[in-house]
């Protein structure tokens, strides 16, 4: 698998800069986590891209347990911890059983936190299995890299308002899916669609319409698929049992790209707009002592020179 290879093409890589602080990088990954984040996993030195998302530490049933199965939680505080970290069962599953074939191969995760992509090493610990799939436990970060553009801002949509979105194929007639996400080079949708609908590399065409937007007809290519994601399903933004696939666009123009950008800068406006009306106001302080009488002198100057008659 190339493990002192993948090593080495690791360390020459050249990042922005260097996060090397345990707390920051628990931070990110717990802020990843909130935000749905997918993340990208390199095998070793292989070209081929899986896909997980960070999870909750699993509660594993005391022993003499009825129940044996371990179950996931939302639990994230064990990052705080800086020894491990905890991945969804990989996307495409044959991911999954090259990690526990090679594990003292290096994995490389990739996940994008605001404009930036960050990067970092990691190896496989061991597995814990669930009533339906499995998670990773993996071995916390040393560190990430972080490049300071990312290669696609990727924009989550809100329920509020979803833009109206159709995939169509030589196979399959307009569909309408939900969209998950949008990015200049692609966007994600979900749908109760079967895997085998919508296969690895299938040619499709796109129908997008956003609220203030021209409507865009855009082909792409089926780049991959896997089971909504737990985070999105625990919020109700999806439901169980629904694939999320991610479409690659194939733009062919300057005058289509300024399209899928202005697009994607009106989702993100939207998206910003929904998390400022969700964050509670700040508690303001209570005023000191000395400020407080200051206040006091200031109004009753102002009462004798009749500013509050």
């Amino acid at each position: 698998m190339g493990d002192a290879k993948a090593a080495k093409q690791h360390e020459k890589r050249s990042y922005d800069d260097e996060i090397s602080s345990k707390n920051q990088i628990a931070d990110m990954l717990s802020q990843a986590f909130r935000d749905g984040e997918p993340m990208e996993v390199l095998i070793g030195n292989q070209v081929t891209l899986f896909f997980s998302e960070i999870e909750g530490e699993p509660v594993v049933p005391a022993e003499g347990a009825e129940n044996t199965t371990a179950e996931m939680s939302t639990n994230i505080d064990y990052l705080k911890k800086h020894e491990f970290l905890w991945l969804d069962s990989l996307e495409p599953e044959e991911g999954n059983e090259l990690v526990e074939k090679h594990p003292d191969v290096p994995l490389t995760l990739r996940f994008f936190h605001g404009m930036t992509t960050l990067e970092g090493v990691t190896r496989f610990v061991s597995k814990v299995a669930l009533a339906e799939g499995r998670v990773l436990k993996l071995a916390f970060p040393e560190k990430l890299g972080r490049f300071r553009q990312r290669r696609h801002y990727r924009v989550r949509t809100i329920v509020q308002a979803l833009p109206a979105i159709s995939v169509q194929t030589k196979t399959l007639p307009a569909t309408a899916v939900k969209m998950v996400d949008m990015s200049i080079g692609g966007v994600g949708i979900a749908s109760d669609l079967k895997a085998d609908q919508l296969p690895l590399d299938t040619p499709v065409t796109l129908l997008i319409q956003v609220s203030g937007e021209p409507d865009l007809s855009i082909k792409g290519k089926v780049r991959s698929t896997c089971p909504a994601p737990r985070n999105l399903v625990r919020s109700g933004f999806l439901r169980k049992g629904e694939i999320r696939f991610g479409i690659q666009f194939e733009i062919p123009s300057a005058a289509v790209e300024k399209i899928v950008n202005q697009m994607v800068g009106r989702l993100q406006q939207i998206y910003l707009a929904s998390r400022r009306r969700d964050e509670p106001e700040p508690a303001r302080k209570a005023p000191s002592g000395k400020a407080q009488a200051l206040s006091e002198a200031l109004k009753q100057k102002q009462a004798k020179k009749g500013w509050f008659s």
